[in-house]
């Protein structure tokens, strides 16, 4: 038989599974938004692979080269545009983003021109 304490132990484990529940959905709602901004990575003609072109190391013949190799990457990317966008608000120190190096990107945040 159940008695009405045992109806209120029930009430409370599910009260408080409950809110452990909505504590959990209210996290991915935090996510949401940082995984839906960053969603547009995984359309990149990049994606998938770890090119050594879009993190040149110096700046000899081989780094010139490197990076004309990103840069005909990201020509054709359907997603260059975020990714400028994303590298631009983040201040992505290195690399190549939406086909701009680190440098034309600083460049492009002080005065507006690559």
């Amino acid at each position: 038989m159940v008695t009405d304490r045992r109806l209120d132990e029930w009430g409370a484990r599910l009260a408080e599974s409950l809110n452990g529940l909505l504590d959990d959905l209210d996290a991915i709602e935090d996510f949401a938004p940082v995984a839906e901004h960053l969603s547009w990575k995984m359309a990149g003609a990049c994606y998938g692979s770890f090119l050594p072109e879009f993190w040149p190391g110096n700046y000899s013949g081989e780094y010139r080269r490197q990076i004309a190799l990103a840069k005909s990457v990201c020509a054709g990317c359907v997603v260059r545009a975020e990714c400028l966008t994303y590298a631009l608000e983040t201040e992505q120190p290195f690399g190549v983003w939406g086909g701009l190096t680190a440098i034309e990107r600083r460049r492009l945040r002080n005065t507006g021109e690559a």
